[in-house]
């Protein structure tokens, strides 16, 4: 009788929720996969749907960012599904710290949406949505609070980064007198130290089989502060705050730019399709990295009618819903690539005040006779971090720094609120879930109506539910293409794929 009812239980729960479906889903993709051993590595893009004019419906694939010192969590695997007529909705959530931080940073670990700045203390997003405590995220030991610059999973172990030391699964493996930027690829923890002339310490380290970083690092000087590391190929390419850009490859560190003596920062990196592209200063577009040179990528991301041209940065990057986005300096912009038309779109800014202006940064004019820098509130996008349940946003005015009630007395408290402020962005279908490192895996993608689903194995990872009129909106799926698109290329090998639309099997 128990039996029954748990029975009865579970099929009036399975009717009457929107991820419940009767009959096969509108899509449906099995992947099986070899990806070998993790030493760090992107994977890229597993598979994009495509209707019969090459137009992307669905698509799955892993970010691999890296944006300002730190690298998002690449183990994220996203599954999306393109809309037609997508409305996306802006929310204000909260300042997570006081005025006398004006900035915040996210990261992903794990299920937990993380913010922080750069005197560390992380907060758990989540729980201060959901009950308004704002403590410190129990999840990293109170001794890797102070100062936290990041985490990184290798092999599902846990790494996390604070400028002098790193931990594996909470274990101290490394640590340094010189405050450091960390960025573990290729089976090798780098290990950026600035100065003049900075260094950069190669060490080789695998996190499943040594206990600790240890033995003499390959050791190379370099010029500037490193802004961002990025992967090309064979290649880990490093860019500094003064425009020098350095390739290591088969233990040898080439200088592939040196400053010129003009403003050229570099400062996100990723892959789109078969380009890499950095964001950039004083352009506020894109750069592409190909073959050891630089050039501008087009197109170009457009400036906003009324803003000036100079002094402009594409701060961050991040692909979410197959799109590309941007976030750029001085006006809180956030951009979008469209994959289809490779034509960029201006989606919103999130600063309401003031208005955009020929000022190269807002309120240049009102810090011309302050003893601050006149850019001191401009408008960053800090980070943008892709979830199943929105985009979100981070904020920041130049540095972070506090608002002054004696040389900033031109500022409202709703103006230096927005400074630091986190956003979320709703109304794009993607689900998101961290996934579980092994050498060889099957993953399978369901779309329809009701819901969108990730299993791993066998196990359900990530679902959504959706709304009933969602669906293929009159497209027709006609093809799979494997191992290619929007992430950038798949690093490991797919065994087997299989994939159905409408019931009917796809070549």
């Amino acid at each position: 009788m128990r039996v029954f009812q748990t029975a009865l239980i579970f099929l009036v729960l399975s009717i009457f929720s929107p991820c419940y479906a009767e009959n096969p889903p509108l899509f449906e993709a099995t992947l099986k996969i070899e990806i070998g051993e993790d030493l760090g590595q992107g994977l890229g893009t597993l598979f994009e749907a495509i209707d019969e004019h090459g137009r992307v419906i669905l698509g799955a694939g892993l970010n691999d960012i890296h944006s300002t010192y730190v690298r998002d969590n690449n183990r994220i695997l996203d599954f999306y599904y393109r809309g037609m007529n997508t409305q996306r909705t802006f929310q204000r959530l909260t300042k997570p710290f006081s005025d006398e931080c004006n900035g915040s940073r996210l990261i992903l670990d794990g299920d937990h949406l993380l913010t922080y700045f750069r005197e560390g203390n992380p907060i758990n997003l989540s729980q201060v949505q959901n009950d308004g405590t704002i403590k410190p995220y129990e999840g990293i030991s109170k001794a890797d609070q102070e100062a936290f610059s990041g985490i990184q999973y290798v092999n599902n172990h846990r790494l996390v980064f604070h400028p002098y030391r790193v931990t594996c699964d909470g274990k101290e493996v490394y640590r340094t007198d010189k405050g450091s930027l960390y960025y573990y690829v290729k089976g090798k923890l780098f290990v950026y130290q600035g100065g003049e002339p900075g260094t950069l310490l190669v060490y080789k380290w695998n996190p499943s089989v040594d206990a600790a970083v240890t033995g003499e690092p390959e050791k190379f000087e370099a010029s500037g502060y490193l802004f961002i590391y990025g992967t090309s190929g064979d290649e880990v390419v490093l860019v500094t705050n003064i425009g020098c850009i350095y390739s290591y490859k088969d233990g040898h560190l080439t200088q592939l730019r040196d400053t010129d003596g003009k403003s050229w920062q570099g400062y996100s990196w990723t892959a789109w399709y078969d380009h890499h592209v950095i964001g950039h200063y004083p352009t506020g577009s894109l750069m592409e990295y190909a073959d050891g040179k630089v050039d501008l990528f087009e197109p170009a991301i457009p400036v906003p009618p009324g803003a000036s041209s100079a002094a402009r940065e594409a701060q961050t990057l991040t692909i979410y819903g197959g799109d590309l986005y941007a976030g750029v300096w001085p006006w809180g912009e956030l951009w979008r690539l469209d994959s289809d038309t490779h034509a960029w779109e201006f989606v919103q800014r999130v600063f309401d005040k003031p208005e955009i202006s020929q000022d190269t940064a807002p309120y240049e004019v009102e810090m011309k006779d302050k003893p601050d820098v006149i850019n001191y509130w401009g408008q960053r996008i800090m980070n943008l971090v892709g979830t199943s349940d929105g985009l979100y946003i981070s904020t920041m005015n130049k540095q972070g720094k506090p608002y002054n009630p004696k040389t900033h007395d031109f500022m409202t408290p709703e103006i230096i609120s927005q400074y630091g402020m986190l956003h979320k962005m709703s109304g794009v279908v993607q689900v998101s879930k961290q996934l579980e490192w092994k050498p060889v895996t099957e993953l399978r993608f369901t779309y329809d109506p009701g819901c969108i689903r990730i299993y791993q194995d066998g196990k359900l990872l990530e679902e959504k539910n959706l709304s009933e009129e969602a669906g293929l909106e009159g497209r027709t799926v006609s093809a799979l293409h494997v191992g290619k698109g929007v992430y950038g290329p798949f690093a490991g090998k797919v065994l087997s794929s299989s994939a159905m639309a409408n019931g009917k099997q796809l070549n």
